[in-house]
This record gives structure tokens, sequence and C-alpha cells, in this order.
């Protein structure tokens, strides 16, 4: 039997059965779509609200709040260790060992010799560069030699170091031997002489600032300070001398003189002495202010008829006008040579 026929039967069985519940006197007529199965075809004819509307299942929705994601710290860029600072050179020992000391081979230690004798000469490498007092020099250049290394100077007593040799080491394993000032009086920017191995060494330092007889070079002087005295061999000369050849205009020019030579402070000097003030200032403020201190503006005399008067604003220069005599200049340190007119 098709469906169609079997639900119209049921319909009919529920008809009857609703008509004999109201013959009977039980009440109002049912509603039928109570015994209908919600799945028949007669729940969807009879239009029964089970059919029509069917239950929506309710849905809960549950919103989970998550924590937002964590913040990366900043990161910091790993700190890189602060180099530890090459410690000073210990306190060079005198060698004294036997020692072979082959020529004619090249050493390691030509460019530290150069580099510091170039920068206690002001010369360039490879120059052709006169050295006016060598011992000031070879003291110097050992002075600047044994911040990093141990250095030591042949004396060869009779010549006294003259155009000698130089040695240098930083074990005791070898020595090189450089000659850093040639018999003409000039740098020598070459290799080395001669390698002793085991170590040896000529006369240190010490030694050989005790054989010339040499103050110990002072370090580099502050800048505005002078540094040096009039005291034991060292005086100032003041020396008077015309401006540009000009016969009326005159100058006063304070020099620190004396031996050895201060090369080592002053940039500016000849075989004995040393300029002071603005002509002799390397940049430093030292010869100015050494020519303040030990010289001093100068306080000008005349003898005679001659008239003269500041020239410009600057107490060491003079200019004369007229007359005839004698003209010279003192500061703190003494007087000028004197000029006749």
């Amino acid at each position: 039997m098709k469906e169609t026929s079997k639900s119209f039967l049921l319909l009919g069985w529920i008809v009857a059965i609703l008509f004999i519940v109201k013959c009977s006197g039980g009440g109002g007529i049912p509603d039928p779509c109570q015994f209908i199965p919600k799945d028949s075809p007669l729940c969807k004819s009879l239009n029964c609200p089970a059919c029509i509307n069917p239950p929506v299942p309710t849905t809960t929705t549950t919103t989970t709040t998550l924590p937002p994601d964590p913040i990366p710290p900043t990161p910091f860029p790993t700190p890189k260790p602060t180099p530890s600072p090459i410690p000073p050179p210990k306190e060079c020992q005198k060698l004294s060992q036997p020692s072979a000391c082959p020529e004619l081979h090249t050493g390691i230690f030509k460019g530290e010799v150069n580099n510091a004798l170039s920068k206690v000469t002001g010369c360039n490498i490879g120059s052709d560069c006169l050295i006016i007092n060598y011992q000031t020099t070879i003291i110097e250049l050992m002075t600047e030699l044994n911040k990093d290394y141990c250095t030591s100077y042949d004396l060869q007593g009779g010549n006294k170091g003259f155009a000698s040799e130089l040695g240098i080491r930083n074990s005791v394993e070898f020595t090189e031997y450089y000659q850093p000032i040639t018999a003409n009086s000039k740098a020598r920017w070459a290799d080395s002489r001669s390698i002793c191995k085991p170590a040896f060494d000529e006369e240190i330092l010490s030694e050989v600032i005790a054989a010339w007889g040499l103050p110990v070079p002072s370090p580099s002087p502050s800048p505005g300070i002078c540094p040096v005295k009039v005291e034991g061999d060292y005086f100032v000369d003041l020396v008077i001398s015309k401006i540009g050849g000009n016969p009326q205009l005159w100058t006063a020019t304070a020099k620190y003189c004396g031996f050895p030579v201060r090369s080592d402070i002053f940039k500016n000097c000849g075989t004995k002495c040393c300029t002071l003030g603005v002509d002799g200032d390397s940049g430093n403020g030292v010869a100015i202010a050494c020519e303040a201190e030990l010289s001093g503006p100068p306080t000008w005399f005349v003898t005679g008829s001659l008239a003269i008067t500041q020239f410009g604003d600057n107490p060491y220069n003079v200019k004369v006008i007229s007359g005839a005599g004698t003209l010279k200049a003192c500061g703190k340190s003494g007087c000028s040579n004197i000029v006749s007119f």
C-alpha cells in the first residue's frame, strides 16, 4: 500500500475516534496534530505547528577572551668587553751574556726604529735628515723606544758613541742592532746591522745619560706652562735685530740657551739656543709662556739724542725716529746686545 493511502487511513481512524469521544461526552474535540507523527505527510497537510516551525535548538555561544601576546623585551646589544690596557714594559735589565752577532740579516724592528727616529727628529722617513745634536737625539730615541721595548747603545769608548749602533729587543732571545745616525750626522733609515743571539745589551739608557752627562729627557710639556728655568748652564739670551732689514724698525727676541740644547721641549732650535716667544712657538704655547716667565716684555734704553717709539701695539718692537746714540733692551734675565746709530 502506498504511503498516502496509509496516511488517509490513519486520518480516518483518528476522525472516528474523535467522533466517538465527542459522542460519549468527553468534552471538546482534541487537536489531531497531537496524534500525528511530525514526520508523517499528514502533519504538513494539516499544517501542524510541529511540521511548519520545527523547534530550533538553542545554541549557547561562549566567548573566551585570551590574554594579549606578551610584548617581547627590547633587545639590548651585548656590550663588548673593554680591552685591557697594554701593561707598560717591565724595567729592562741589562743582559751581558755571551752572544753571537752575525751581520747582513734582516731584522723585524726596522719599522719601529724608523718611526721613533722620525718622531724625535721631525723628519720624514727616508728623507735627507741632518742631525744637529746626535747625543740628544740618541737619548730621545732610546726613551721613545723604551715605552715598548728594551734598548741599549754602543758607546765604543773612544768616540763616545758617535755614529754607533742602537740595540732593540722585546725578549731575551735576540737583540737587533741599528745605526740610526751616520758618520755624516744624518738619519739612517736602513735595515739592521747585526742580530745578536741570545739577546745582548750594550750600555742601557741610564748608562748613556751618565756617560754623556745629560739630563733625563722631560716628558711632553703641558700647554701654556714653561717647564724650564734659568739655572746651571742654562741662561736666556736677549737679542735685538732689524725687522725685515729695515734700519728704523727693531725687535727683541729671547732665546733659551745651554747644552744640551732643549730641542726636546722647543722646536725652533739651533746648535746652542732655542727661540722663545711667538717666533719659537710650535702651537702649544710653551715657548710663549717661557718668554713671559724668563724674560718678559723688554724695557728699551737709548743714549745720546736717539729717539724711539713703540712700533704698533707690540712692546717687543720699536721704531727709531731720529738722533744718534745707542739702543738696547733689558728683560728679567739680563740685557741684549747694544746697537749704535
